[in-house]
Parts: structure tokens; C-alpha cells; sequence
């Protein structure tokens, strides 16, 4: 099976992210249709559609994964997170765990952050799933330096 990705990462990476993402946005005790689309949207980017995301993706956090994918990890949780335009309490305290259980210094999640909010900023609450999918692919490319 062949797919096609704006965005590039492995098949294994893009589970992962899709995963985290889902876990971002269950943050504030809510998933609501808004959220949804972004994650449509960031699985179309990434290659994956609208397949079901495993529950269950421990190796996501594993220590030993390079810098620029751990990045990606909290840029992806980050742009799910305030492209509603807002921040719960929950989820900067989910930003701060995932920074943290990443490894992450504090320089680069404020340049994650930035890049995040940049990203979410980029298209209105009427945006298209075709403009939300360029949005995150660009935002993967950022983090990635591609």
C-alpha cells in the first residue's frame, strides 16, 4: 500500500504523532468538532487519512528518539492544543508534562510554541480540511527543517 504524505515522517512517526495529538486534545476533558477536523486534517497531512489511532503507543515517548521527532511530538500536541484560540489550565499543564517527559529544554518549547501558534494563527475557524492539512504540513516541515 502506497500513501501519500505533505509531510515528511515514517509511517511508525506519523502513528506516534497522530497519537499524542489525540492524547493533546483530550487534555481539556473535551474533544469537539473543531478538534476533530484538525486531527483529520494532520493524519491527511502525515499520510495516515482518517484511519483509527492505537489507544496504546508507549515507544511515542521513548527517550532515545531523535531531538527533531521528539519536537514534533509537542509542535503537533501544541497546534491541536490552541487552534481553538485558547489555552485551558489543563493543557498548558499537558504542554509542561509532555515538554518535560520529551526532554525538551525550555528555548526550544518556546520556539515550538511559537511555530505552533504561528501555524494555528495561519488559517481562520472557517478554514477548509485542505487548508488546515497545508497548515500542519508546513508546520512539520518547520520543526523538521525540511
Amino acid at each position: 500500500m502506497s500513501r501519500l504524505s505533505f509531510a515528511p515522517v515514517s509511517v511508525e512517526m506519523a502513528l506516534d504523532l497522530m497519537h499524542v495529538m489525540t492524547l493533546a486534545t483530550r487534555a481539556d476533558g473535551v474533544v469537539d468538532p473543531g478538534e476533530r477536523r484538525l486531527l483529520d486534517a494532520a493524519g491527511r497531512a502525515v499520510g495516515l487519512g482518517s484511519l483509527p489511532v492505537p489507544e496504546s503507543r508507549p515507544a511515542a515517548f521513548r527517550p532515545t528518539r531523535p531531538e527533531p521527532e521528539r519536537a514534533l511530538l509537542f509542535a503537533g500536541a501544541a497546534w491541536v492544543m490552541v487552534a481553538d484560540g485558547r489555552l485551558a489550565q489543563a493543557e498548558q499543564q499537558q504542554l509542561g508534562e509532555l515538554g518535560a517527559r520529551l526532554g525538551l529544554d525550555a528555548a526550544r518549547i518556546r520556539g515550538l510554541w511559537t511555530m505552533a501558534q504561528r501555524a494555528a494563527s495561519s488559517v481562520s475557524e472557517q478554514a477548509s480540511g485542505a487548508e488546515l492539512t497545508v497548515a500542519f504540513a508546513s508546520l512539520v516541515q518547520e520543526v523538521l527543517g525540511a
